[in-house]
């Protein structure tokens, strides 16, 4: 009969080394994974929204609710405004393209803004615009602002909660805001996990559509980490937290 060969012991940088090979390979399946279902299913899952509008107004509208607060307009340069612009319209290609829509909202649009919107979709996105602030629209105890600055940190969406995402370009030029505007108004506040899983190279704040587009990523798999992989850009990771 054969002896048991003993268990190999791991020193703690293999432990990290293996975790970190663990990760990128499951990473690594599920991007081939997610290669070879688009190829299977590539007209039926991209063109659900036009193949099924009705379907896909359904899910969107039980969706999660997201804000995108535009009420720091005043804030903005000429160049900050047309990249919201432009980040907003990502957030909404990004979610005509899931087949598990968020509902993505905007508050706070001025009249510029929504002209601008228009002009690009011929005003047939479906999404909605309200030049009220959100505190008008929805119950103030269900508002919970996403700020990097918030001592909060969020594990599972509430769907009864209703999620905002500021409308802004440059954090660094104003630093606090969100969280100062959200604390000032009573609303709780949270921030997405995301140094649990990743560091950043630079800073911890994503631009508007990056968060948009892992709530919608998380809202499909409900999985952090594969979530946070395809939503957030390889050049803004440093490297895994677990280094």
């Amino acid at each position: 009969m054969e002896e048991e060969q003993p268990a190999e012991i791991l020193t703690k940088s293999q432990q990290k080394k293996k975790r970190k090979q663990e990760h990128w390979e499951q990473k690594k399946k599920y991007q081939k994974e997610q290669k070879q279902k688009k190829k299977k299913k590539k007209h039926r899952v991209s063109c659900l929204y036009k193949n099924n509008r009705e379907e896909w107004d359904k899910r969107k509208n039980e969706g999660l609710k997201v804000i995108i607060d535009c009420d720091f307009e005043s804030y903005l340069t000429e160049k900050e405004k047309s990249s919201l612009k432009q980040q907003i319209m990502y957030c909404y290609a990004v979610n005509k393209r899931s087949e598990h829509p968020i509902n993505l909202i905007l508050t706070g649009v001025s009249q510029g803004l929504k002209e601008d919107i228009d002009k690009v979709s011929y005003g047939n996105w479906p999404l909605e615009m309200h030049p009220e602030s959100y505190l008008e629209k929805f119950n103030k105890d269900n508002l919970v602002y996403l700020t990097a600055d918030s001592e909060n940190e969020l594990e599972i969406f509430d769907t009864n909660n209703v999620y905002i995402i500021g409308g802004l370009v440059d954090h660094n030029r104003l630093k606090m805001i969100t969280h100062n505007k959200a604390t000032e108004q009573g609303i709780k506040t949270t921030k997405l996990p995301i140094l649990k899983y990743i560091k950043l190279e630079r800073s911890t704040v994503l631009t508007v559509n990056h968060v948009a587009e892992l709530i919608i990523k998380y809202h499909e798999t409900g999985d952090w980490q594969l979530s946070i992989n395809n939503a957030i850009p390889p050049r803004k990771i440093a490297k895994l937290s677990q280094d």
